[in-house]
């Protein structure tokens, strides 16, 4: 199997960047809506107990 050069992955990743991970950083804001306090407290955890 050939390696692809990996300029031909720049146009697929930035794409999977600016849709995919914004919709499923949306998702999992929606599923875990404790999920963006895990950026700010680097306790997460604790915020349960």
């Amino acid at each position: 199997m050939e390696m692809l050069p990996l300029e031909i992955f720049d146009p697929i990743i930035a794409y999977v960047k600016e849709s995919e991970y914004r919709k499923s950083e949306r998702f999992l804001g929606l599923l875990f809506p404790c999920f963006e306090v895990f950026e700010e407290d680097e306790e997460p955890m604790e915020a349960e107990h």
